[in-house]
């Protein structure tokens, strides 16, 4: 005890005690664990998403001579009331734009500086193929663009194109369900995930704050 007393009375003139670093050591070990537990349970939900767009890729189809008829593509819309955005299935492409060619102007390529509000638009919009859930547009040339289209019907929807001002060339798509691998995402990186993270990390608080009274014995 005087020993110690003695040790906190020559690290007083610095500001710190012995008492004092067991105590940083203490809080610096144990909040390690509890930010790594709070992190994963709020990546869970990105994670199961990651894992889902890697199950669909890997089971989507080449698109080959015929095109299915609920492939959805987007359309970037400009006309005198406003700038807007469609979805549109393979099926009504010629159609729309033999309606569009003389009333609106009208591009499958989707400009970088209006990608946000296309996503906006097209998630308020209800259609025939499904709900948007989002899209992903990668650059190839300048007048040409590689998209991915994500839709949701019940069932997951996903087609991939490549598209120019006036054209589109289907190159993959996939509809399903995802009834049992969606389970197993959900169960393996939504709930099994976190709480062997958790219990990780709880066991790991335990054995500090014994080993800090040990040292304190």
């Amino acid at each position: 005890m005087k020993e110690e007393e003695s040790n906190e009375a020559e690290f007083a003139g610095e500001g710190i005690t012995p008492r004092m670093k067991k105590r940083s050591w203490l809080l610096g070990g144990c909040l390690v664990p509890l930010v790594s537990v709070l992190l994963s349970i709020a990546s869970c939900p990105t994670i199961v998403e990651m894992k889902y767009e890697s199950t669909l890729e890997d089971l989507r189809s080449p698109v080959e001579k015929e095109v299915p008829k609920e492939f959805p593509v987007i359309v970037y819309l400009e006309t005198k009331g406003g700038n807007g955005a469609r979805i549109i299935a393979m099926e009504d492409i010629d159609k729309f734009m033999g309606d569009a060619e003389s009333t609106t102007t009208y591009s499958f390529l989707i400009p970088r500086d209006k990608r946000d509000f296309v996503e906006h638009a097209l998630s308020d919009q209800e259609n025939s193929i499904g709900k948007f859930r989002g899209m992903v547009v990668k650059n190839i040339t300048p007048n040409k663009q590689s998209i991915k289209v994500k839709m949701f019907s019940g069932m997951h929807i996903r087609s991939w194109y490549d598209a120019t001002e006036k054209a589109v060339y289907p190159k993959y798509y996939v509809k399903d369900d995802l009834d049992i691998g969606g389970g197993f995402i959900i169960i393996t990186y939504g709930l099994l995930l976190p709480m062997v993270i958790c219990v990780v990390s709880l066991n790991l608080i335990i054995y500090i704050v014994k080993g800090v009274r040990r040292k304190r014995k």
